[in-house]
């Protein structure tokens, strides 16, 4: 076993145990890079997480193993949860009001598996499990996580961004352990498999295609570098990223909340694999995109911005298109881009990845009232941008000729 300077909690079950140790850096990242090999977000990342602070939540992990074998492996995170974190505009500012009055009627404690950091859940498995014996391996995670949860007091459990098309087994195993599903916001990705930038705008309507090119024409000059180091700049860095989280009309909380060294602790914990673009206009840092480079597909992780010199120079364009640009010289063929912003990203050609956060509270009635509130309180319906997004397919689907091909 790991010595981990940290007091490991064990319960075993049927010869394999569950472990509950102090993060993703007290386990084997040789496992982490068999079992999720080149993985943008997998154990260079969470390290770097870990390393950055915990921030508003307290960082843990949970490895199954079978005698000194390491089988599974999956980040965890404990937080004071708001109930209302999906809420926006003025039902979070009612919901707020009450939870100041009544704290314990919006606020449970919780443990989440995944990262608070991160878009996906980050599950690693054994590579050489068969699907039955994956299944075994998974119901130790979960048992051992809610036996773990059981010791703390904890009533609520969470399964953070479950792409449950990319495990199947574990959406089983937790249903099969009564938790429930409640949509998650989807990320946004684009295939890339053109020669080049053209090939890309040409699959884009005329009237994106014009606009495109009109923005990047009267964009004005423009320095580009994409540089890893980052020691010079951070302070720089964090004041652009909280510039445009202050801006945006959503909030999600603790989950937009980095830690104050997250930038150069990622790009310590990551080298190349991390990239930042840094754009400057007459010598001065107007944005930035963090990239985080995987084999099979790039993830555009964070963006900031000064906002005036963004709308006055169509920094956001100009950063897409720098962004599919880097992505079709190193062949990469796709592109992530975050849970915000879906109007433009749809527009640009992007598709939603659907993704599921599954819950269970300990209490069986709670249990069934969350079950029954969870479809009215799913982040995708009440993100604006995507309910929008969905108003107007809805209405093209019932126009006349709405099944007709059109021209781009």
């Amino acid at each position: 076993m790991l010595d981990s300077g940290h007091a490991v909690e064990s319960i075993a079950f049927s010869g394999l145990t569950c472990d509950i140790v102090g993060g993703v850096r007290e386990t084997d990242k040789a496992f982490w890079q068999r079992a999720m090999p080149d993985d943008p977000e997998g154990y260079a990342l969470q390290a770097g997480c870990e390393a950055a602070g915990r921030g508003a939540f307290g960082l843990m992990a949970a490895v199954v193993r079978s005698g000194s074998r390491t089988l599974a492996v999956c980040p965890l995170f404990k937080v004071d949860y708001r109930l209302d974190t999906s809420l926006q505009g003025t039902a979070q500012t009612v919901s707020r009001a009450i939870g100041r009055l009544m704290p314990g009627f919006t606020h449970m404690r919780l443990i989440g598996f995944g990262s608070p950091y991160s878009d996906f859940c980050a599950i690693a498995i054994d590579p050489d499990l068969d699907d039955e014996n994956a299944r075994l391996v998974l119901r130790a995670l979960v048992d051992g996580v809610l036996a773990y949860g059981a010791a703390q007091k904890i009533a609520l459990f969470a399964v953070k961004d479950l792409q449950d098309h990319r495990a199947p087994a574990f959406a089983e195993v937790l249903r099969e352990k009564h938790f429930s599903p409640m949509s998650a916001l989807p990320n946004c990705a684009i295939d890339l498999p053109y020669s080049d930038i053209e090939a890309y705008l040409a699959t884009l309507s005329r009237p994106t295609r014009k606009d495109i090119r009109r923005k990047l024409k009267s964009a004005g000059p423009i320095e580009i570098e994409a540089r890893t180091g980052i020691e010079d700049i951070k302070t720089e860095l964090r004041a652009l990223y909280e510039e445009t989280r202050g801006a945006s009309a959503l909030d999600y909380g603790d989950f937009e909340t980095l830690p104050e060294n997250y930038f150069e602790a990622v790009s310590q914990s990551m080298g190349d694999r991390a990239v930042f673009m840094l754009y400057r206009i007459d010598g001065q840092l107007a944005a930035f995109n963090l990239l985080l480079i995987g084999d099979d597909r790039i993830v555009d992780k964070f963006l900031g911005m000064r906002k005036d010199l963004a709308t006055q120079h169509n920094l956001y364009v100009v950063s897409w298109m720098e962004n599919v640009r880097f992505c079709l010289e190193r062949g990469i063929p796709t592109m992530q881009f975050g849970p915000t912003a879906y109007a433009l990203k749809l527009r640009f050609g992007c598709r939603l990845e659907a993704a599921n956060i599954w819950f269970r509270h300990t209490k069986p009635m709670a249990n069934a009232v969350l079950r029954g509130l969870a479809p009215l309180a799913a982040f995708d319906r009440l993100d604006p941008d995507l309910a929008q997004w969905r108003k107007r397919k809805r209405k093209s689907k019932t126009l006349p000729g709405a099944g007709a091909k059109t021209a781009p």
